[in-house]
């Protein structure tokens, strides 16, 4: 009976503690703050739900380091494809290599494939591959993520309380937004927001680090000395940012695009003026492109330097001014939650059409397809290039294109953990896929192509010791 007494003791302490830090999660009081992530993980493990993308189980599998259960989806092989595994060196032991398929020995132009992902590598999750088109990586670049955690400790030196100080968050989401330099060094966001940016050498070492929480895409100006990042997609926060040493150049907010335009109600569609609040996910600004000179002229009432715009909770275009911030287009509706539009020649924006209103309109089981549209800017007509049907292409979230001069398009679909080169008959004549095993594929975040004489050096003489 004593140790029965004992029992029931020790059970009441652990449940009165238990209660105390969820009720102080719910409430905001102490400790509140260190035990709400953990009450919201498991009321959505109670309920069945997943919380975020990961259930409390994948969380403590990804954290131990045992299976990278964030990054996984299920793997998708064409069964009338020739794949063959790609060689990678520095990948964790207990993953299988990435495939590849290339239908002949001309599968792209001549040039390199950078593609940006989850690869598991035995010292980092993410980095990112450039293959050449003979379907072999040539070189690979891992980020530094302790550059982040000494930019945040230099930060915090100057802040007076704890209240006022930055706390690293280790990266947990598949990072959006790369761009590629011609000297082989790479500005990347880091997670999906994370604790920034950066920009790496060709032989990753960091050569400055801004802190904030970019996302998606980052789209170089024509000079390559500037780029236009997205600081929080929801706070709608744009930054054209100087390229050599990460300062920021300008800053504009889609707050002041909405005070200087209103006879364009666009921006306000989330905003439920009955609750006087926003709606969440009140913007999901995904892209921020500017209008090159080269096309300048294909573009009627526009001017080189405009602002292209993707807003993906309002499936919406839109062109602004970045000088005055005068909206000069806007298109809504074609398409459904929408990724990465470009600018293109002879009038023409290219889309990524994700079309994820496949999830609430089609009935359980009804295959989904993305697809990558062409929109003529002059005579207001969308057309098709690519309905991805053939390839089972769908990405309900995320994804980036690149139309390639030859008129094939280059496709990431990030939840299938997969590269397409599609050619102009709608043709798949190269694919990459991220294997992890014989179910499961990693995803990828982002694919880019540039010609042969893209780097100012050669890729065989350039030697790194990390």
């Amino acid at each position: 009976m004593k140790y029965i007494s004992i029992c029931a003791a020790v059970f009441l302490l652990s449940l009165s503690f238990f209660s105390w830090g969820y009720l102080a999660a719910g409430y905001k009081i102490f400790p509140g703050s260190a035990i709400q992530p953990i009450q919201e993980d498991i009321e959505s493990f109670v309920a069945g739900k997943e919380h975020g993308e990961d259930n409390i189980t994948d969380k403590i599998i990804h954290d131990a380091g045992i299976e990278p259960r964030r990054m996984l989806e299920k793997l998708e092989k064409n069964k009338d494809r020739d794949y063959k595994p790609l060689q990678v060196d520095d990948l964790a032991d207990d993953r299988s290599p990435p495939l590849i398929y290339k239908n002949d020995a001309n599968a792209f132009p001549e040039g390199y494939i950078l593609i940006w992902g989850a690869f598991d590598f035995e010292k980092s999750m993410y980095g990112a591959l450039l293959i050449n088109n003979q379907g072999e990586v040539v070189h690979k670049w891992i980020p530094d993520h302790e550059a982040f955690v000494r930019k945040i400790d230099k930060y915090n030196q100057n802040k007076d309380t704890k209240d006022d100080e930055l706390e690293y968050q280790d990266p947990d989401n598949l990072p959006q937004g790369i761009t590629l330099f011609s000297d082989g060094s790479l500005i990347l966001n880091d997670s999906d927001p994370g604790n920034g940016m950066q920009k790496i050498n060709f032989c990753s070492e960091p050569e400055w680090v801004k802190l904030g929480n970019f996302s998606h895409r980052i789209t170089k100006t024509d000079n390559n000395s500037s780029i236009w990042a997205i600081d929080g997609y929801n706070a709608g926060v744009l930054r054209k940012i100087e390229a050599e040493s990460g300062k920021t150049l300008r800053t504009i907010k889609l707050t002041e695009i909405m005070k200087e335009n209103p006879e364009v109600d666009i921006l306000s569609l989330r905003y439920d003026d009955m609750d006087d609040a926003w709606l969440d996910d009140r913007w999901h600004i995904n892209d921020v492109d500017p209008l090159p000179d080269a096309y300048a002229d294909g573009f009627e009432d526009l001017t080189a330097g405009d602002l292209l715009l993707s807003l993906r909770s309002q499936n919406t275009l839109m062109v602004v001014d970045q000088h005055t911030l005068e909206v000069k287009w806007w298109k809504m509706g074609p398409f459904s939650r929408q990724h990465d539009p470009d600018w293109q020649s002879e009038g023409k924006i290219s889309v990524y059409d994700n079309q994820t209103r496949f999830e609430h309109i089609h009935p359980p089981n009804v295959p989904k397809f993305s697809r990558i549209l062409d929109f003529d800017f002059q005579e207001d007509e969308l057309e098709t290039l690519y309905d991805g049907k053939e390839d089972n292409f769908y990405s309900s979230i995320r994804g980036n294109h690149q139309v390639l001069p030859n008129g094939s398009i280059l496709i990431t679909s990030p939840k299938q953990g997969r590269v397409l080169l599609v050619n102009s008959e709608e043709k798949t004549v190269f694919e990459f896929l991220n294997r992890y095993d014989e179910d499961q594929t990693l995803l990828v975040s982002e694919a880019l192509w540039v010609p042969k004489d893209f780097f100012d050096f050669e890729l065989k003489d350039k030697k790194c010791s990390r």
